[in-house]
């Protein structure tokens, strides 16, 4: 629980300080609000995306 924690604290710190890496659907449908765009893409991603995501922009030397 508290890795899941983490993962989903550190990709909502990086998303909101990177939002023009939240795809577009998400900002527009967010209506200008960065936090509930990034909020809602972090909701919306399966597990495995998630950690997949979080290698990818926070642990780059990690490969899969």
């Amino acid at each position: 629980v508290e890795k899941a924690k983490h993962l989903l604290a550190d990709l909502f710190d990086y998303y909101a300080a990177h939002i023009d890496e939240v795809p577009e659907d998400y900002r527009a449908i967010s209506e200008g609000d960065d936090l509930r765009a990034v909020t809602d893409y972090i909701a919306g991603m399966t597990d495995r995306y998630a950690v997949l995501e979080f290698n990818r922009v926070l642990n780059p030397a990690f490969e899969i």
